[in-house]
């Protein structure tokens, strides 16, 4: 690693990959990178720090061979580059990896773990030792507000990390967080989640107990301590730990006791106890109790490193948060919008009670976007029970509805609820055609810009029109003819290329919506006129072709998948997820596209 000056980052788009290329860059190394797409706020960083990247794999970004490669985990064995390293023996780490042999040697290894609250809690820690004066170092899994970026290298004692229990590499199945070497650790919480990787919740435990293992004696682990709430599953985790552990929450028993709770306008208060006497008395612009447990664990770790309940009052009093953990994005004629990041039910839950405790009085309407593994577990439904009040599910349209007691959203009461409120939204949509077998118009959808995360319903075929606009130059063809296969017969047709075209599918940042669907496409074939066209798959999501003038790709895709993520093609209804049938091309999302569904099922259209 002494020897290295350029370092390649392929996947150089991902949240915390551009944080790293910044981090390298201003560690000294000359940085290039590439993705299949890179967005805000990864494509704004990059571009103010300079960082050139390309906006597509291909080997030759290889020539000349960089010094080291950093291989994100969302790159799978098949992408270009990543060939190219294997193939000329190019040295390559993960990111953890990287942290662990770049950033974390010398440094006293802050880690913030656990199921929720990671990154509020991570950047609450950094606000906390940047107000007093102690330089940190951090990365965050979200962008900091009080900092305007996902990282820092203050110069300071301490790495404070986000640790992610997912996986690290195609070739490191492990833990991320692993790579870390906690000396002060936080476990904030304990729940199953990623199913996509950990089969059962046992397995997922035994990720944090082993982790709670890498903590030395001399090291210290901080957990949420309300067995009732957090579940008796985080206090096993460190009950075998050999450094002191402290446990903070709401009852007397534990070492941080929150109480004296109060809100005035957009503010929090509350007093913290520590062992029994008054630690001091705190404010936060972040409402909701989930919130206070989140700086107790913070402040517990910076009393630990020397500072003082002073300090850490005036920093909590001016932290700003994350992007998107309850952002206010604005408010027109009396609705105020807020957005929020939570993706698992009870994250969901603790973010509608504190939108009810910030703004009592207002009506809520909680619009959610149910694409987690966690929100689609049947099991789910027992944190919701008893709720909090309301749920109300977006279509891409004004609609509402509640989720009683009896209904709660396992995946298929979500489905049935869905299908009930798009039928009622129906009435009021505009449709664009009929039926082509009784000579009018196929049924189309017309988008100014293209965005694929939400699910539409047939049943009978309804599809809502989001937008209208010109003439769309991008079209899908979806045939449902054969719905007993549950296959889709896709056809897209893509004018004016110049070469080369990259498609991909939509939901690329997710890792297991990238699984789910690069095993369900079939038979993917692409042609430039009459003519075949080469393809190139890039990566499980991602394929180039290899053509010019109007380029015609068909394939199929298999689902039959019951919930609101997923799609669902049978004899009586479709459900679908655009998301997991269409691909999209990255650099063209502008533009306008049309979709097309002739000839539906019979029995749908009477």
């Amino acid at each position: 690693m002494k020897e290295t000056t350029h370092v390649h980052v392929i996947g150089i788009g991902g949240s915390a990959m551009a944080p790293l290329a910044g981090m390298l860059r201003e560690h000294g190394f000359r940085v290039t990178g590439s993705d299949s797409g890179v967005y805000p706020p990864a494509s704004t960083l990059l571009e103010n720090l300079g960082i050139s990247f390309y906006h597509s794999f291909d080997a030759a970004h290889l020539q000349p061979a960089p010094d080291l490669a950093v291989i994100g985990n969302v790159i799978a064995r098949g992408n270009p580059e990543l060939e190219e390293v294997l193939d000329r023996r190019i040295p390559y780490r993960s990111l953890p990896e990287m942290l662990e042999e770049v950033f974390l040697p010398g440094k006293h290894s802050i880690v913030v773990s656990g199921t929720h609250g990671k990154t509020t809690t991570t950047a609450m820690l950094a606000w906390i030792f940047q107000t007093a004066g102690k330089g940190p170092n951090f990365l965050v899994g979200g962008v900091a507000e009080n900092f305007g970026k996902s990282y820092g290298l203050g110069g300071g004692e301490e790495f404070i990390l986000e640790g992610d229990e997912y996986e690290t590499a195609f070739w490191d199945r492990g833990p991320k967080f692993f790579h870390y070497h906690p000396d002060d650790l936080i476990v904030t919480s304990l729940e199953y989640d990623h199913a996509d990787i950990y089969p059962d919740f046992e397995t997922y435990q035994l990720a944090f107990r082993r982790l709670v293992n890498l903590v030395p004696r001399r090291g210290k682990v901080v957990l949420w301590g309300d067995t009732e709430e957090s579940g008796p599953a985080l206090g096993r985790a460190a009950e075998k730990a050999f450094c002191p552990v402290e446990k903070y929450g709401f009852g007397t028993g534990n070492d941080w006791v929150a109480t004296d709770f109060a809100v005035e306008g957009e503010r929090m208060g509350f007093r913290i106890d520590h062992r029994g006497k008054l630690f001091g008395e705190f404010s936060l612009t972040a409402t909701g109790k989930h919130n206070a447990l989140n700086a107790m664990a913070a402040m517990a770790v910076a009393h630990g490193r020397g500072i003082s309940s002073q300090q850490i009052a005036e920093a909590l009093g001016t932290f700003r948060s994350v992007k998107r953990r309850m952002d206010v994005k604005g408010e027109m004629r009396g609705v105020l919008l807020v957005d929020d990041f939570a993706h698992h039910p009870t994250a969901v839950k603790a973010t509608i009670e504190a939108a009810r405790t910030r703004w009592p009085g207002r009506r809520l309407w909680a619009i959610l976007e149910p694409r987690s593994n966690s929100m689609r577990r049947s099991r789910c439904s027992q944190t919701w029970k008893g709720g909090a009040g309301v749920l109300e599910l977006r279509c891409d349209c004004r609609v509402s509805g509640s989720v009683s007691e009896a209904r709660r959203p396992a995946a298929h009461h979500v489905e049935w609820e869905l299908r009930r409120i798009v039928r009622k939204a129906a009435a009021r949509a505009r449709l664009s055609g009929t039926d082509s077998r009784r000579g009018q118009s196929p049924v189309s959808f017309i988008s100014a810009r293209k965005r694929f995360p939400v699910p539409w319903l047939f049943h009978p075929l309804v599809l809502l029109v989001f937008a209208t606009s010109s003439e769309a130059t991008i079209q899908y063809n979806v045939s449902l003819e054969h719905p007993e296969q549950h296959l889709f017969h896709v056809t897209m047709t893509i004018p004016d290329v110049k070469g080369v075209v990259t498609v991909q599918m939509a939901a690329w940042n997710a890792l297991y919506q990238i699984r789910d669907f690069s095993a369900h496409v079939q038979q993917l074939e692409a042609f430039a006129g009459a003519e075949k066209a080469a393809i190139e798959k890039l990566d499980k999501q991602t394929w180039r072709i290899q053509g010019s003038g109007t380029i015609t790709v068909r394939y199929a895709t298999y689902w039959d998948e019951i919930g609101p993520f997923g799609t669902q093609l049978n004899a009586e209804h479709a459900f679908i997820n655009p998301a997991m049938i269409l691909l999209y091309i990255p650099d063209r999302r502008a533009e306008n596209v049309v979709l097309s569904i002739p000839n539906p099922p019979e029995n749908w259209l009477r």
